[in-house]
C-alpha cells in the first residue's frame, strides 16, 4: 500500500479503532486498583540485590489494558508485529500509567510489544542478557543501581503452566552477573546485542548452572494482567514456550527500557516525549512509524 506512511491506513487494520489522540486526558477512577505512582515498594532495592522487581501493584486503568490487548490480537491477526501497537496513544498513555520514580533513569524509547501463542509453538526469547558492557562494573551506579532497567508489563496473564511467563537466575546465582562473560566474547554462535557485546550463550548458563542442585535457583516469574516485572540488564531471563494445551488467550506483554544517558543514550530527544503535570506531549506519529520500523531492524533475530 502506498498509505502505510498514513494514521489512517493503521487504524482501518485495527478491528476496534483507537481513540483519538490523548491530550491531558483524565485518568480513570481506580475501581479498587492500587495506583502506580502513591504505593510504595521495594523496587530498587529488590533489583540491586536480586536484579529484578515483582511488582504486583495495578494499573489503574483496566480499559486502557483492555484496548492495548484487543490492538495488538488484531495486528498479530494480520501478521503485524506486536510492536506497531506503539503507533497508537493507548500505548504512550499505559507508559505514563506506570512511571519509573529514580531521576538517576530516563526513558530510552526502547519499547517491544510481545505476543506468544503457544498453541502455535510460539515461544519467547530464549536465556539472554540485554547488555553485555564491556566494562560490567561501570553500568552500574555506586550504590549498586543498574544503569538500565527494563519494566515488562503484562497486557495478558502470563501463566507458567499454560501460556508462559518469564524466567530469570537471581544475581546472587549467577557469578557472571557482575563478574562479566568474557569467555563469551567473540564464541561461536553468539548473538551480538546493538552495543556490539555477545548475549550469553552456553558458557554463562553452564556457569549459573553448574550443578543439578543449581537448576533450584531458576526463578518463574508468572504476573497477572497488569503487574509487572522489572530487572537490569545484566540478569539472564528469557520467556518458556508454554503448553501447546493451553486454554488461556496469548501471553501479550510490552516493555519500557530506561538507562542513564551516560551509559545508553535514548533514542530521542526529551522534547519528543515530555509529560506535565496533568498531561503532555505525544510523539507525532511519523516518529512512531520511525521507531517500529528501527525495532524490527535492531531485534531482526526476533521478527525475521
Amino acid at each position: 500500500s502506498t498509505e502505510w506512511h498514513k494514521i489512517s491506513f493503521w487504524k482501518s487494520k485495527l478491528n476496534r479503532a483507537s481513540s483519538a489522540p490523548v491530550k491531558n486526558a483524565a485518568k480513570p477512577a481506580a475501581n479498587g486498583r492500587v495506583s502506580l505512582q502513591s504505593a510504595t515498594s521495594s523496587i530498587f532495592s529488590d533489583i540491586i540485590e536480586d536484579g529484578y522487581h515483582v511488582d504486583r501493584r495495578l494499573a489503574p486503568s483496566v480499559p486502557l489494558i483492555s484496548t492495548i490487548r484487543d490492538q495488538i490480537m488484531s495486528l498479530e491477526s494480520q501478521g503485524i508485529p506486536a510492536t506497531f501497537v506503539m503507533l497508537f496513544d493507548e500505548l504512550w498513555e499505559l507508559w505514563r500509567e506506570y512511571p519509573l520514580e529514580n531521576p538517576r533513569l530516563h526513558p530510552t524509547f526502547d519499547i517491544l510489544a510481545f505476543y506468544v501463542d503457544p498453541r502455535l509453538s510460539q515461544s519467547g526469547f530464549s536465556p539472554h542478557r540485554d547488555r553485555q558492557p564491556l566494562d560490567v562494573s561501570s553500568s552500574f551506579q555506586p550504590d549498586g543501581l543498574p544503569k538500565y532497567v527494563t519494566r515488562w508489563i503484562a497486557i495478558t496473564d502470563a501463566d507458567a503452566e499454560s501460556n508462559s511467563c518469564l524466567y530469570v537466575i537471581p544475581k546472587r546465582n549467577d557469578p557472571g552477573y557482575m563478574d562479566g562473560d568474557d569467555d563469551v566474547e567473540g564464541e561461536e554462535g553468539g548473538e551480538r546485542n546493538i552495543d556490539g557485546g555477545v548475549n550469553p550463550s552456553v558458557l554463562p548458563l553452564q556457569r549459573a548452572l553448574s550443578t543439578k542442585e543449581s537448576y533450584q535457583y531458576i526463578r518463574a516469574l508468572p504476573i497477572p494482567s497488569g503487574s509487572s516485572l522489572l530487572f537490569s540488564h545484566r540478569i539472564i531471563h528469557w520467556g518458556s514456550s508454554g503448553n501447546p494445551k493451553s486454554t488461556l488467550a496469548p501471553r501479550i506483554a510490552v516493555s519500557f527500557t530506561y538507562s542513564d544517558p551516560t551509559f545508553e543514550k535514548p533514542y530521542l530527544k526529551e522534547e519528543a516525549f515530555a509529560w506535565k503535570e496533568g498531561g503532555g506531549t505525544l510523539p507525532e506519529f511519523p516518529i512512531r512509524l520511525l521507531l517500529c520500523c528501527c525495532q524490527m531492524l535492531i531485534y531482526y533475530q526476533r521478527f525475521g
